[in-house]
């Protein structure tokens, strides 16, 4: 048995991710989002690697997220820097 923070991220859209994780593992992985845990339970030979798929999605989760932000603020600052070119004329 494994337990992990974020089962958003590992749910997936509409559940699909979670769904597919429990078809090809044969592991019954239950959410909990007001624990925010996802807890995965099934024979030792398949755990360590749903453990394994679930800490991936997870990272990649957190990359995808962060790579957000640093998109968001880019564009701000790319935003700004024409309104202030617009404002001020061309260097």
């Amino acid at each position: 048995m494994a337990s992990f923070a974020c089962p958003r991220c590992v749910a997936g859209k509409g559940g699909a991710t979670i769904k597919e994780l429990r078809e090809i593992s044969g592991c019954k992985l239950d959410v909990s989002f007001e624990d925010k845990t996802v807890t995965i339970n099934g024979p030792s030979e398949i755990l360590e690697a749903v453990e394994t798929a679930v800490n991936n999605l997870l990272q990649r989760s957190k990359k995808d997220l962060v790579l957000d932000e640093l998109r968001e603020a880019a564009e701000a600052v790319d935003a700004a820097e024409k309104a202030k070119e617009a404002k001020d004329g061309p260097k």
